[in-house]
Formats: C-alpha cells, structure tokens, sequence
C-alpha cells in the first residue's frame, strides 16, 4: 500500500477513464531517460521536476517549489518503485513508462505494465 493512499485514490487514473476523457488520445510506451530536480534562477529560484524521456520532457516547468517532494512521490507510486529503505531520483532512470498524448501534448504518465496513469495536471498540483 502507497504512503501516499489518500492522494493516489484520488488522481489515479486507468485507460479507460483516460480515453473517456480524451476521446482521440494516443499512448506511446517511452523510457525515462534523466529525473532531477532543478532549481531555476531566471524564475527566482523556483524548484521543479524534469524529467526526460526517449524523445520528450514530459513534465512542464512549473513551480513546484510547494510541492516537489510530493511530486516526486506520486512519481515513485506511479512506476511501482517504492522501497522500504528509500531510493534515490535517479534511480528512476531506465524506468519503462506510458505516456498519454492529445494533439501531440503529453497529459499523461502511466505505469508499463499496470493499468494505473496521473494525468500531469493533476500531479503538478498535488499536495498533502
């Protein structure tokens, strides 16, 4: 069971509820190719999530300096990689995935093999 329960009941997503909402959606299966958090001067020393992918960076440059940590969780939830011990950001990397687009805009991230997706705007605004 997630640390994280009571959030991830209420964004997760399966593929059907995707293609409900998105009627002329695309999935791609992609790899995650880098994960780190970036703290960005030019915007006042914002933080947030980057991630990048086989031919895409799938999560926008928010503002996430409120929420990253619970970002990176939903995250780790996500692609099933929770550890008793911990892991480390990058050990994300090599991590298969899905990726959901609309008109060539990812709104999504699934899990390879399991029927389970955040769609991004709902993982930048997760908190608590």
């Amino acid at each position: 069971m997630p640390v994280y329960k009571e959030v991830t009941d209420k964004i997760a997503k399966t593929k059907l509820d995707i293609e409900s909402l998105y009627n002329n959606c695309s999935i791609e299966n992609n790899v995650i190719k880098d994960i780190d958090v970036e703290i960005i001067a030019h915007f006042g020393n914002v933080v947030s999530v980057n991630m990048l992918c086989d031919n895409i960076r799938p999560l926008p440059l928010y503002n996430s300096t409120h929420n990253v940590g619970y970002i990176i969780r939903v995250l780790v939830w996500l692609f099933g990689k929770e550890q008793e011990d911990g892991i480390s950001l990058k050990e994300l990397i090599g991590t298969p995935l899905r990726i959901v687009y609309v008109n060539n805009r990812a709104i999504a991230l699934g899990h390879f093999m399991k029927d389970r997706f955040v769609l991004i705007d709902d993982l930048m605004r997760v908190e608590e």
